[in-house]
Formats: C-alpha cells, structure tokens, sequence
C-alpha cells in the first residue's frame, strides 16, 4: 500500500483552510495596525489644528453640549475571500476622541 497519495490527497484538501486562516491574520493585524495609526493620528489632530492629514482618511467633528468629538475614519480592504461574509468589505476602522469642555 503506498502512502504517499493519501498524504498527497490530505495536503490538497487542508492547503485551502491554510490559505484563508493565513489571510484572515494578515486582514486583522492590517486592521490592528491601521487602528492604532489612526490613534497616533489622532494625537496630532487634536494637539494641532494644522496637521495634514493622508486623503485616504475622513475627518469628522462634531460639537453636543460640552463637549467636541472627534472622529477619523479608513477603509480597508480585506484579502480573505470568505471573510467579507462576516465583516464588511472594504472595513471602515474609526477612532474617537471625547474633548468635555
């Protein structure tokens, strides 16, 4: 009995599972990393009212009884094929900032 196409015809069928949960990681560490740019972003913009921020990025503020919120926001695009199902494509990570005045 030879053994080597059973590994074979086992390596095909996992390499697919493989692939999508190496992709998943990749989106979700994008995703950590853009929201913690976003925090370092959001340091600046509110310490300086003249920082330029990428055009990729939306800035909101929005002013309630005192206090000022300030929101920046990105889209990001998922790799994983299957992820999209649960999670919208592209993905928009947001950061806020609560000023009370």
């Amino acid at each position: 009995m030879n053994n080597k196409g059973q590994a074979l015809v086992e390596f095909i069928i996992i390499i697919p599972v493989l692939i999508l949960i190496i992709l998943a990681i990749f989106d979700y560490s994008q995703i950590i990393k853009t929201r913690s740019d976003l925090e370092d972003m959001m340091e600046e913009v509110v310490d300086n009212a003249n920082y330029k921020l990428p055009s990729d990025i939306t800035f909101n503020e929005v002013t309630t009884d005192g206090e000022i919120s300030y929101y920046l926001r990105k889209k990001i695009e998922l790799l994983s094929p299957f992820l999209n199902i649960v999670m919208d494509n592209p993905y928009p990570v947001e950061v806020k900032r609560v000023i009370y005045e």
